[in-house]
């Protein structure tokens, strides 16, 4: 999951006009307190993040959260709100799809290859 995440958040950077490095960091490390066991906001403040990419994984309405955000609410299969954040930020489904689609495979790409 984190692995989709952070795939999709770096392939998808571009169309928000963002950094795909920052992209890719922020759905990685929004599954960390999951993993960790520690809650995000304790999370952000041990790590050296710029301010809106914090601001993003606490779960702020910025653009540079954007793209997480999205990626939560298809993981949910919530799409009213899938289209509520891309009709906000601008952005087509059908190309936030294509992203998702290529996210997931190579993450299973990358997994399969490591066993």
């Amino acid at each position: 999951m984190a692995l989709v995440r952070s795939r999709f958040c770096e392939l998808a950077a571009s169309l928000c006009d963002l950094s795909q490095a920052e992209q890719y960091l922020i759905g990685m490390v929004s599954l960390f307190p999951a993993m960790l066991d520690i809650r995000m906001d304790e999370l952000v403040q041990m790590l050296p993040l710029r301010q809106p990419a914090s601001d993003a994984l606490q779960g702020k309405e910025i653009v540079e959260g954007s793209l997480l955000h999205w990626m939560m609410a298809i993981e949910c299969g919530d799409w009213t709100e899938c289209d509520a954040v891309a009709a906000k930020y601008g952005l087509k489904q059908a190309i936030l799809m294509r992203h998702y689609d290529n996210a997931i495979a190579w993450a299973e790409t990358s997994l399969t290859s490591m066993a």
